[in-house]
């Protein structure tokens, strides 16, 4: 039979109570929930205030980003050039009979149109206004390869451009499909006879294919980074 006094876990038991009085343990339990709850409240006050400050610094970095793209944000005198340029190549590409160039330069004086409408919406609008029919009608022409007629667009469309300027207020900036030698266009194209690509895409394919480029170059692969 066994003995309940050399019995190990009522001596533990027994060691416990002799050392820890139960009123102790009953308090320490008692007293750990308010404890906590005090802790709690103490910090509570100070969050919202943090977060307040929080919400004030990112105001002030926002505010800094806005002026930075306000002072990057090309305008009407920077994206012109670039237009006038497109537009002279063109002519001299339908001059030639590379109707492929015409077609490219027209596809790119487009997109300034669509950029000029996102960042000047105003002035966007009043470019597309004008210019949305010539380069119509220079696109018609460019698909048929209709050389007469495509001289006798470009000479409507200085019209309009220069009618363009004047209602802006600069009537001394006239288009001239002869410029000066001196005003030479940057971009020198070598030309050639060539037919207008119905599939041209303008960096649509190449965008599409994203990271698949990155590794270079492949046989068959064209790019188109003007």
């Amino acid at each position: 039979m066994t003995n309940d006094r050399c019995h190990p876990l009522r001596m533990a038991t027994l060691l416990v109570m002799l050392v820890v009085p139960p009123t102790t343990v009953a308090n320490d339990e008692h007293d750990s929930v308010p404890q906590a709850e005090s802790a709690t409240s103490s910090t509570a006050p100070s969050e919202p205030q943090s977060l307040e400050q929080r919400v004030a610094t990112l105001e002030e970095e926002l505010a800094r980003v806005e002026t930075s793209l306000e002072a990057l944000q090309p305008d009407m005198t920077m994206i012109m050039p670039d237009f006038a340029e497109r537009f002279h190549v063109m002519h001299r590409a339908g001059d030639a009979g590379d109707w492929a160039v015409a077609n490219h330069e027209l596809l790119t004086m487009r997109q300034i149109t669509d950029r000029v409408k996102r960042f000047d919406p105003q002035n966007g609008a009043l470019l597309d206004s004008y210019l949305s029919g010539p380069l119509n009608k220079l696109a018609e022409l460019i698909e048929h390869r209709d050389q007469e007629a495509f001289g006798q667009a470009l000479e409507q469309t200085v019209q309009v451009c220069n009618a363009c300027h004047q209602a802006v207020g600069s009537p001394f900036i006239r288009v001239t499909l002869e410029p000066p030698e001196a005003l030479n266009m940057r971009h020198p194209h070598q030309l050639q006879s060539s037919e207008a690509s119905r599939v041209h895409t303008h960096g649509e394919a190449r965008e599409a294919m994203g990271g698949h480029m990155s590794g270079g170059h492949h046989e068959g692969e064209t790019t188109d980074d003007h």
